[in-house]
């Protein structure tokens, strides 16, 4: 039947008749679809769809649908319902129409619409087969209905609910995305073509096979279609690795950029490191043990538990692990608590697993060193891997003023960081408080009368002894600066107000005073108190206090403040009183003062063996104290200890660029008449030549030519490795000379030192 014949007869007949039977309008295409749509639109019929009887994401509920025409009145038109049901089978279709065919208790009209049906309305009943209204046109190519999980990506229009699909197969799309719960299963005996794409994770294998080596629990279901969209937009999971990281193969140089990464790359990422892999071998490891992407920076953490500190690759996944926690800021995570934890089930090794990344580890390093009797060659071992700037403080310092200085302050030091006084530095310490060998030193305002301090800049770091010149030596190294040092001895007792003489001899603009130093150390500040806490956690931040120092003024160097930077100080500290705690038991007139380190001297006080008078002042040089002084809280100072006597005098300036040293003659022959000289020649003029010759330090004098430095050796027959120095700053290491007797020598026959 032509369309036009078809439409006559519904309009003219039908609607205008007395026949309230239902009839059946079967169209092959939209475009006669909409047609006889409008056509009906015209006088004034109701039109009911699928979704208005049927629950959300459901079957057609025949029974709600049926009610309804039972109230209703007029011209009612089904459109959808034919391809809604039909997506239940043929027997549910012919079912369907069946039941509407028998419908005659309504008193409305019913026109049902209905599309690629031909078959199905064939009734057995011929009776009813003219109620059937064909008409004639080319069939469209049926639609592919796509059944979508609820977590599915796509880019295509979706709609929501199974009972929208009627309508949109009638508008001859060829694809038709429906988000459902519904599956396949549910539609068995479809007569529209159906695909179910239900598992994201399963979709995504199927796009990039390597993902089938992936736990699917490792994402949430937008996580999966989050990269199966990126996929689909990019091209190719290589593409998409290159358009978010900007690489698809060296994933490691990612993890610079984890603290400004949104939460979805955060997961991705440890994701492409599982398929990808990366060029670092920690990076690896904790991606194989990860146990899921939300525990990959645990993971980084805990990885390196798994690894005895003794097998060959340690060292080298210790060193990967502490740059990739850097550069990835994880040092304040949550997970570097648990990780401490954890980390002491190694003990005493348990040191070799924390970094002096963070404060907290290095609070943990420090007291570990002084819970643990590790042998000090083993702490020095361990802390140069573990904590450099300890290991530097720690570093043997070869002071020119005498071995003595030496020997105690590698004890002192050591004592420091071990929270326990050694028997050698208490033996040194009750000879020097008798002796005081410092004495011989020149004092701070001799020394620093001898200073150039013109273009000067001056840094006033209270409180801070020698004992840091070692620490000081390695961060110039490591700054480019040279340093110079010399060593006096403050005003005794040694407290501030006694000892800052040098100050006023610098203007405003060319100073500052840096008091966190004396601020830790005498009143326990940054909540530093050996009431608290008896371990020496303030070493790390006092290294912290002279580094910034040195950074700063590094930069006035660099960007031409200054010509050169002087480093001064009032006085020292000890730790050692503090550690010890003995009090001599005699009584002064008045309390003792700075910690008990100093007392008013009367002539009826007891003579303490190891006190020395200065003006109305008794000041302590060992490591006891006064009774009735207040208890220190860290560190003190006031008494005539080594450490809070002696205070460097530092010159610093920038390391000039070409050094160039050279030996002219690596052969030095001496007699017994003759000396054995060493000539060096350096490219840039030297204000303190030294070199280092068999542990001895020896000064050298200008030589035969300028810029040629002339140093004077022992007679000692033999090859020696040397190294040169300008103040305490190394040059240049490693050259080997060769000491012998001149030929000819009444002496060439004798070996040892002439």
């Amino acid at each position: 039947m032509k369309r036009d014949d078809c439409l006559n007869r519904l309009v003219q007949k039908y609607i205008a008749g007395n026949d309230t039977r239902v009839r059946f309008v079967n169209v092959e295409n939209p475009q006669d679809l909409k047609e006889v749509v409008s056509r009906l639109g015209l006088v004034n019929c109701t039109f009911y769809q699928p979704k208005q009887f049927s629950k959300p994401d459901e079957v057609l509920q025949l029974a709600n649908l049926l009610q309804k025409l039972q109230s209703s009145k007029g011209i009612v038109v089904l459109q959808g319902f034919s391809s809604q049901i039909a997506l239940q089978g043929s027997f549910e279709l012919r079912r369907f129409f069946q039941k509407m065919a028998g419908l005659t208790s309504v008193k409305c009209k019913v026109i049902i619409l209905c599309y690629q049906c031909a078959e199905e309305l064939n009734f057995l009943d011929p009776r009813l087969n003219n109620l059937v209204y064909k008409i004639d046109g080319d069939a469209t190519k049926r639609g592919v209905v796509h059944l979508l999980g609820e977590d599915y990506p796509t880019k295509e229009k979706v709609t929501d609910g199974i009972e929208n699909a009627g309508v949109l197969l009638e508008k001859g799309y060829p694809d038709v995305w429906i988000r459902t719960r519904k599956c396949m299963s549910d539609y068995a005996q479809s007569l529209w073509a159906l695909t179910e794409h239900h598992d994201v994770f399963d979709a995504l294998c199927q796009v990039e096979r390597s993902f089938g080596t992936l736990n699917r629990s490792w994402g949430s279901p937008e996580q999966w279609s989050g990269i199966l969209l990126k996929i689909d937009e990019t091209g190719s999971w290589n593409a998409l690795l290159q358009e978010t990281f900007g690489t698809a193969t060296n994933l490691e140089i990612v993890a610079s950029s984890w603290k400004t990464s949104n939460s979805f790359n955060r997961w991705l990422y440890p994701v492409a490191l599982a398929l990808v892999g990366s060029g670092n071998d920690y990076l690896n490891l904790s991606i194989q043990k990860m146990k899921s992407p939300d525990k990959f920076v645990a993971s980084l953490f805990r990885t390196l538990l798994d690894i005895s500190w003794d097998d060959p690759s340690f060292a080298d996944l210790y060193i990967q692990r502490k740059k990739l926690l850097a550069c990835m800021e994880l040092t304040e995570d949550n997970e570097l608590f648990g990780y401490i934890r954890m980390v002491g089930m190694y003990a005493a090794n348990s040191i070799r697993y924390l970094t002096d990344a963070t404060m907290i580890e290095r609070k943990q390093i420090i007291s570990l060193l002084a819970s643990n009797k590790y042998e000090r060659n083993t702490i020095r071992e361990i802390l140069n891997t573990v904590y450099p700037d300890m290991a530097a403080y720690l570093a043997f310092y070869p002071f020119k003023e005498g071995q003595w200085l030496e020997e105690y302050f590698e004890e002192y030091r050591f004592s420091k960081v071990t929270n326990c006084i050694s028997e050698k530095l208490t033996e040194i310490a009750e000879k020097q408080a008798v002796d005081r060998e410092y004495n011989l030193l020149p004092m701070r305002t001799s020394v620093l009368s001898a200073l150039q301090k013109n273009g000067a800049y001056v840094y006033w770091i209270d409180a801070m002894g020698v004992e840091y010149l070692a620490f000081i030596r390695e961060k110039c190294k490591e700054y480019g600066l040279i340093l110079k040092t010399s060593i006096g001895c403050a005003n005794l007792p040694t407290i501030t107000d006694g000892n800052k003489e040098f100050w006023e001899e610098f203007s405003e603009s060319q100073k500052s005073k840096v008091t966190e130093l004396d601020g830790i150390k005498h009143h326990g500040k940054e909540d530093y108190d050996y009431r608290k806490s008896r371990l020496p956690i303030h070493l790390s931040r006092e290294l912290e206090i002279i580094d910034e120092v040195l950074r700063k003024a590094k930069q006035k160097l660099l960007i031409g403040e200054c010509k050169r930077v002087l480093i001064l100080s009032d006085h020292g500290a000890s730790r050692m009183p503090v550690i010890k705690e003995n009090i001599i038991n005699i009584d002064v007139n008045s309390k003792g003062t700075h910690c008990g380190r100093v007392c008013e001297y009367t002539d009826s006080i007891a003579t303490v063996p190891y006190a020395v008078r200065d003006g109305d002042w008794y000041i302590l040089a060992n490591h006891d104290r006064f009774k009735g002084g207040q208890k220190a809280s860290v560190e003190v100072h006031g008494g005539a200890t080594p450490e809070e006597v002696l205070v460097p005098i530092i010159q610093l300036s920038v390391m000039p660029a070409g050094i160039e040293i050279s030996i002219p003659t690596a052969v030095v022959e001496f007699s017994f008449k003759q000396v054995p000289t060493l000539e060096i020649f350096s490219k840039t003029e030297l204000e303190q030549p030294r070199i280092l010759f068999d542990s001895m330090w020896i000064d050298g004098q200008p030589g035969s030519a300028p810029q040629y430095y002339a140093f004077t050796l022992p007679k000692k027959k033999g090859t020696f490795s040397i190294s040169v120095y300008d103040g305490e700053t190394e040059l240049a290491s490693d050259f080997e000379i060769t000491v012998k007797n001149k030929v000819g020598s009444t002496n060439s026959s004798k070996g040892g030192i002439l």
